[in-house]
Formats: C-alpha cells, structure tokens, sequence
C-alpha cells in the first residue's frame, strides 16, 4: 500500500505463520514491492525474502551472547568477592551457594540453545520416559522459585491431578521454564506466578497462570519467533521455542488465554498414561 501511495520502491518486514493441519510455523520474509504502470494500471512487483537464517543469527546474538556474558559476570563478581573480601560465614554460603545456581544457569541456557538450533533443523532426537505429573512440576517449581526473576515474587503450585505422561523430559522442562520465566518477567512485584495440572479425556493440561494481560496485538504474535514485548533486536524466543518443542517434537499443542480480569494462562497439552494402580 506504501507502493502504491509514493509510486516508490518500499520493503518491510513481514511475520507470516503457516498452518499445516495441526501443526503450524513462522516464517519471518522481507518484502519489496516496486511500483509498475502498464497500460495505464497501477502494478506492485512484489518479492518475499526469506529472512528466518538472519533472525536466528539476531537471537543467538542477543538473547544467548547477551544473557551469558551477563550470567559470566556476575560470576566473576561473586567470584572477587570471595577471593578479595572477608565475608562472615553465613555470606560466603550465600555466596557459594548464588555461584552454583548461576552455573547451573549458564550451563541450562548453553543446552537450551544447542537443543533450538537441532529442533529448527530437523536435528533434534526425542528421548521419551514416563514421568508423574505432580513430581514434574514439583520439579519445575523447585527450579525457579528462588531464580532471580521470582525476587519478590512468589511461585505456587495449584491443583494437580494424578496421572502420567511419556514424553522427553528435558525438552518439556525447557518448555515449561521458559513458561514460568515469562510469566515472572510479566508478574508485578508481590504477585504470584501459579503452576498446575489437570487431567481429562485422556489428556494432561500443564497450566502457567500470571495475573498479567496481553494486549490483542501481541497475542496475535506471541508465538512467533523474532516477536517479543521486551526491548532490543532478537528477542523472542521463549514462547516460540515452547510451540516449536511441543507441537513438532512432543506430540501436544500448546495455547493461552488472556483477559484483564483473569490474568493469562499457558496451557500445554499432552497425551496422558494410565494411572499406575496403587
């Protein structure tokens, strides 16, 4: 339309998603229209580029070299403070024990990475187990209570029903942290971020609920891949990530709904297991 106002070459870029049956992708194009004028109509010779290579490349760059390099610094600065300061006992336990968490960070964030790449290329293998419902997302809540996103925040754990699923842990739990980190940066401070499962029809729900609203405009581009409300080129990775595990690895689908009254919920759905009789 811009082409067609200034008679002018114009490119903009483009977030498309594709839907193949239950499955669905991004594709992130640029688009240059030219304008033409042949036997007096007004035409636009249009070309879409795909540019999903180059926004890869923005994501590594910015929220993997970005995040780590800050991860790595605090690091060195707890590190400088055990080597150089005297702390009284109960401060270098703190310490040591802030070090290992943000170890254990870097080295998750590393793996979240690697496994991304290998899912948008085709790469990724799939090791399903059978896991208990309640002990997973113990698990996950254990995991991010006391991440620093959750200060002066809490993360609680709602109703759980019992039941089963066989899927790949690892690639689950990525999916589901990357939920509950959202749903912190999106929690005000003093709210509550809420984890809970339900089973029905032989399939289990595993919900991330934040008292947080997304605009209509961003929920029509939350899964997208270079589509994020934070600041800065490349972001946007989590949710997309998240639709891209589950849905072409993990054999499930995930959705959200969000209204200012009741907050925004992310739903992962799976195929459940019988319960083990007890």
């Amino acid at each position: 339309m811009e082409c067609f106002d200034s008679h002018q070459p114009t490119s903009r870029e483009c977030r498309l998603r594709i839907h193949a049956g239950p499955t669905s992708m991004a594709l992130d194009l640029l688009v240059q229209a030219s304008f033409l004028q042949a036997q007096e109509h007004d035409l636009a010779f249009v070309v879409l580029r795909d540019i999903g290579a180059e926004k890869r490349r923005q994501v590594l760059e910015r929220v993997f070299f970005h995040d780590v390099l800050n991860t790595v610094s605090k690091i060195s600065s707890l590190a400088y403070l055990l080597a150089e300061s005297d702390p009284d006992p109960q401060s270098e336990a703190d310490y040591k024990r802030y070090l290992r968490q943000l170890a254990e960070e870097i080295g998750e964030e590393i793996h979240a990475q690697r496994a991304l790449l290998a899912a948008e290329q085709g790469d990724l293998r799939v090791r399903p187990v059978e896991l208990e419902v309640a002990d997973l997302m113990q698990e996950v809540a254990a995991s991010y209570r006391h991440h620093e996103l959750a200060r002066e925040r809490s993360l609680q754990i709602g109703p759980i029903s019992a039941g089963s699923i066989r899927t790949d842990r690892t690639l689950l739990r990525r999916a589901l942290g990357n939920l509950v980190k959202n749903a912190l940066e999106a929690t005000p401070v003093g709210g509550a971020v809420t984890v809970s499962a339900e089973t029905r029809g032989g399939e289990v729900s595993l919900l991330v609920h934040n008292p947080g609203f997304i605009p209509e405009l961003i929920q029509r581009q939350i899964f997208q891949r270079s589509f994020s409300t934070k600041e800065g080129e490349g972001r946007g990775i989590g949710t997309h990530s998240v639709k891209l595990f589950t849905e072409r690895y993990l054999g499930g689908r995930v959705s959200f709904r969000s209204s200012e009254t009741e907050g925004t919920t992310f739903v992962v759905v799976l195929p459940g297991e019988p319960t083990s009789a007890s």
